[in-house]
């Protein structure tokens, strides 16, 4: 057999949750995506610094009924758990389970930006309204907002307006009473 005839086992989300309760994973990071177990990327200093800094924005500015879910999975679908660095949903009732869904969901990217990318179909088919790339490298935060579902699209959605933003303008929210935030203020070096 070649490495082209081996077939890939795809996992469900409850078969993930299974294995990572039964501490097969031990304590590395992964994430579920399209039924793959990934490895997530090691997180250098700028990402750890932007995620710092889009936490205290995040947490500053939003009431008690918005609950500030940071590196948790979403269970957007039946084979993927992704685990946005931020996901904000409404706060609730302490839950057995993942959210389905989230109001905003926020990806720290530098090495991990095609895999971020491709997160954006699953979180459009899962109904998320908005959805942020903060590209350190690039020094961009690509936000995405109108999602429709798409089932010719890998994650079952796609958004309909994607809107690149530079350091120097601002990034306005659509879904949640933020106010407008300088781009460069979220991107740390």
């Amino acid at each position: 057999m070649t490495m082209i005839d081996q077939q890939v086992h795809r996992f469900t989300r409850d078969e993930y949750t299974r294995m990572a309760n039964a501490g097969l994973f031990n304590g590395q990071r992964v994430e579920l995506l399209a039924g793959e177990v990934l490895d997530m990327p090691p997180q250098n200093e700028p990402h750890v610094e932007s995620v710092s800094a889009i936490g205290r924005f995040l947490i500053g500015h939003l009431g008690k009924e918005w609950q500030v879910r940071m590196q948790a999975p979403l269970a957007v679908a039946e084979d993927s758990a992704p685990e946005p660095d931020f996901g904000v949903v409404p706060t609730a009732p302490p839950r057995a389970n993942a959210p389905t869904s989230a109001v905003l969901a926020i990806e720290v990217a530098d090495s991990s930006i095609a895999r971020d990318r491709r997160k954006a179909g699953f979180y459009a088919g899962a109904g998320i309204p908005e959805y942020w790339i903060v590209h350190v490298a690039a020094r961009r935060i690509i936000q995405h907002t109108g999602p429709r579902v798409d089932p010719r699209q890998e994650g079952g959605g796609r958004y309909q307006t994607i809107t690149t933003l530079t350091p120097t303008q601002f990034l306005r929210c659509t879904t949640l009473p933020l106010p407008a935030v300088k781009v460069a203020s979220l991107l740390k070096e």
